[in-house]
């Protein structure tokens, strides 16, 4: 999978000793946000979320603040449909107001993010538009750590959609393509990966 070695060698893949929003600890992080520095990259993950996407029937899209928001912003943009992004919180200003841009209520909406781990975030985007009245079914991201996310949405009744998972994007910087520190390291968050409590496990 040639698309893994270059979110590694732009630095959205980075090993190391690192701690998630969700609080776990985690010797791979996915730092998708330095994706539209690289436009050929860029380019071509939207492209394939566009075609991952293209029988999917929704009104709006809704990205998840703040690494969701290039993401939906693009897709929205390339599918003509309407954008609205939802806040980690409420401004302390103004209209004070979870979501910016215009929603009528009865909208089918798909929420967008980056990085899907233990679906938290989704979760909670989901419960803020439901509250708006919105018809919610499905999220999307680039990625999903396979860490609870999953279960997590379906629980509340949401299809989870995903361009890639974690361990296929470490499986492929395994291969001898790559560089052996990379391979190793690879080798060792995938390792973690299908050891940890939240991980994903084998079938």
């Amino acid at each position: 999978m040639e698309i893994a070695k270059r979110l590694y060698q732009q630095g959205a893949i980075v090993f190391g000793s690192f701690t998630l929003n969700s609080g776990i600890k985690s010797p791979v992080y996915l730092d998708l946000r330095v994706l539209p520095s690289y436009p050929d990259v860029f380019r071509e993950l939207v492209e394939l979320s566009l075609k991952r996407l293209h029988e999917l029937n929704f009104d709006t899209l809704a990205g998840v603040a703040t690494g969701g928001l290039p993401w939906a912003s693009v897709i929205s943009y390339a599918l003509s449909k309407p954008l609205v992004y939802v806040r980690e919180e409420s401004k302390e200003h103004g209209r004070r107001s979870l979501v910016e841009g215009a929603l009528k209520g009865g909208e089918s909406v798909l929420v967008v993010d980056d990085v899907a781990t233990t679906g938290s975030s989704l979760a909670k985007a989901v419960d803020v538009l439901r509250s708006a009245r919105c018809v919610v079914n499905y999220a999307f991201v680039i990625v999903d750590r396979e860490q609870g996310a999953l279960e997590l949405l379906r629980s509340k009744r949401v299809q989870l959609l995903r361009l890639f998972t974690l361990k296929e994007i470490l499986s492929s910087l395994c291969t001898q393509e790559n560089p052996r520190d990379v391979q190793l390291k690879a080798k060792e968050a995938l390792t973690w990966l299908k050891t940890e409590p939240l991980g994903v496990k084998e079938m």
